[in-house]
């Protein structure tokens, strides 16, 4: 599974105070094709506390064709399937857009891959 795990606790819910350490994780990668000259990407990331199934919100981020395309081919990409090499890719998307939410920058979050 790939995910981006935050590298510190942080309150996710300013209610009741709850806190604990973030994952993201990719859900779902849609590719939309209208049949014609529309083509667009969809990235879907659920947001869980580590270690439980406490869901505490989502990224979602739409795209060109040709704006995945070039971020996709500016990438280095450990991963060697296909498969891998999307998730891999969508979650990085997702860390050059993720600033400032819950108080964390790009450089608070580890990415990783079992």
């Amino acid at each position: 599974m790939h995910k981006l795990t935050s590298n510190q606790s942080v309150i996710y819910n300013a209610e009741y105070q709850s806190s604990g350490t973030l994952e993201i994780t990719p859900e779902q990668i849609i590719y939309q094709n209208d049949g014609s000259s529309f083509h667009n990407v969809m990235l879907v990331f659920p947001i869980k506390v580590s270690g439980t199934n406490t869901y505490v919100g989502g990224l979602n981020y739409n795209l060109t064709e040709d704006e995945w395309n070039t971020f996709f081919a500016s990438l280095t990409l450990t991963s060697t399937n296909e498969f891998d090499k999307q998730q891999e890719a969508a979650l990085k998307y997702a860390l050059t857009q993720i600033e400032g939410n819950w108080g964390l920058t790009a450089s608070d979050w580890t990415y990783s891959h079992s």
